[in-house]
């Protein structure tokens, strides 16, 4: 007599805490005026866990740290479940068009000294130091971000 094979449901993986990530800038690339840089995220605890879906990142600017225009657009893409093992990294990319490239007075160029990062799920957010010139006008998209991807380098 066969018996049925039994299949178990994959136990859920937890959404990566704060307290479990670190956040680094990774590889750039440039082209048509935007330069993209790939936005990493390493798994520091000692427990597998889960990011899934995009990052919040602004324009960051001034000694206080005020946002610099509208947060970076969700470039359309299938958002997929990526699983950290303790030490594994996977990363977003993000996208910084050249605030020149728009008229002055629709852009109002301002420079930023880096990007706040909120990773996919969390409500805490990172500094990453990257001095760039960014449109203080919320009216213009000049920022863009994939959704995480398995791996260090997000696509760049």
């Amino acid at each position: 007599m066969v018996t049925p094979a039994v299949h178990a449901r994959p136990a859920r993986v937890q959404l990566c805490s704060a307290r479990q990530l670190g956040v680094r800038l990774g590889r750039s690339d440039g082209a048509a005026g935007t330069t993209y840089v790939a936005i990493v995220f390493t798994n520091h605890g000692t427990a597998a866990c889960s990011l899934r879906g995009y990052p919040g990142v602004s324009s960051v600017g001034g000694a206080d740290g005020h946002q610099i225009g509208a947060p970076a657009r969700r470039t359309p893409a299938t958002t997929a479940e990526v699983v950290l093992r303790a030490g594994g990294v996977a990363s977003a990319v993000y996208g910084q068009a050249e605030a020149l490239n728009y008229p002055k007075a629709r852009c109002h160029p301002e420079s930023a000294r880096g990007l706040r990062v909120y990773p996919p799920g969390s409500t805490r957010a990172w500094y990453l130091p990257l001095k760039h010139l960014a449109c203080s006008s919320t009216t213009v998209g000049d920022s863009s971000v994939r959704p995480v991807r398995p791996g260090a380098t997000g696509g760049v």
